[in-house]
């Protein structure tokens, strides 16, 4: 049976099901990293503690990313980092804007500030830096796939200066331009960037992160609040393996985007109110009844990711298929849940 988990579904042994609901490269992982994981030199050194996984996975991530690996942190993903920033900062002190990344919304006390556009988005980040001692957000926004441009986030960054910025850039690879909207490197001191190539490279089920971040000591203060071995070896093993295949992540990211484009345009001819012009793979389509949408695409074998009015918008999350064929699929059930109203 199809187990249904947040909003979507679990896929493991459904293969005859079209997941539109993930947020992660369907198209991976490479296959280097399956043939690193079956190695038997790998499976020999998983008889000893992960002594030199963490600084194997930092020094490799470093190379992808173009940075010092001293300049970062690791932790078992993204998750992980956002609760040693809550821990550092403390819950009260620590804000959002919804809507974005779930865990927030699980983590913190909700905002009461709800903004969906790039520019509304910069004025309540604004607003809330002004009372806060940390403001977190995801760049580009899960679910709605808006991006604020890094030049935007730097200016806001520069007007809040006592207030700490961490951006949660799990899908900026996914972009034409990361470096249009990364923050990574900047020369600012109040801001951390989140950054894990889990989602890139399709391999969510493995946990690896990272927190950028040019201070010193706000790295040394992040760091205390990880756990002593953080990375498993099968984890930095397996992610390694991945980066070295930075062509593989480009060619399979760019076809994404260019179905991404394809799957909106179907959408907006359709009828559907969705956010548009988002540079990511996935697009966010605003609708009254998301849990209906998700039961009638599910008598197709479609499946997407719902949201509601309580965390901040209310529709469902559509990522791009990984197949062109699988399109008129996808046409055709939503004609009839459109038709249906």
């Amino acid at each position: 049976m199809l187990k249904i988990v947040q909003g979507g579904a679990d896929f493991n042994g459904h293969q005859h099901q079209i997941d539109l609901a993930t947020c992660v490269n369907a198209m991976g992982p490479p296959i280097s990293s399956i043939d690193v994981a079956q190695s038997l030199e790998h499976h020999r050194q998983l008889l000893v503690h992960p002594f030199h996984a963490t600084d194997a996975f930092l020094e490799s991530y470093a190379r992808f990313l173009g940075v010092e690996a001293q300049s970062l942190v690791a932790g078992r993903g993204i998750t992980e980092l956002i609760h040693s920033v809550i821990q550092v900062y403390g819950r009260e002190n620590t804000g959002f804007v919804t809507p974005d990344y779930t865990d927030f919304n699980l983590l913190l006390d909700k905002q009461n500030i709800a903004a969906i556009c790039a520019p509304e988005r910069e004025r309540a980040l604004n607003a809330l830096a002004k009372v806060k001692q940390a403001v977190i957000l995801s760049n580009p926004c899960n679910p709605t796939g808006v991006a604020i441009e890094a030049s935007r986030l730097r200016a806001l960054c520069l007007n809040n200066p006592s207030t700490m910025f961490v951006v949660d850039e799990s899908y900026v690879e996914f972009t034409a331009e990361p470096a249009k909207w990364s923050m990574l490197g900047s020369e600012l001191h109040n801001v951390i960037v989140l950054r894990s190539p889990t989602k890139c490279f399709g391999m969510g089920g493995i946990r690896v992160g990272a927190a950028w971040t040019r201070e010193p000591a706000t790295r040394k203060t992040l760091a205390s609040h990880i756990t002593k071995w953080p990375l498993s070896t099968f984890d930095s093993h397996y992610a390694c393996a991945a980066l070295e295949r930075q062509q593989w992540k480009s060619e399979t990211t760019q076809k994404l985007l260019v179905h991404a484009a394809a799957m909106e345009e179907v959408l907006c001819q359709l009828g559907f109110d969705v956010i548009s012009n988002s540079p990511t793979h996935f697009r966010f389509v605003l609708h009254p009844h998301p849990a209906a949408i998700f039961d009638q695409l599910r008598q197709h074998g479609i499946f997407v990711r719902t949201k509601t009015a309580e965390e901040g918008v209310q529709g469902f999350r559509v990522t791009a298929p990984t197949c062109l064929d699988h399109l008129p699929t996808l046409e055709r059930a939503l004609q009839e849940v459109f038709c249906a109203g």
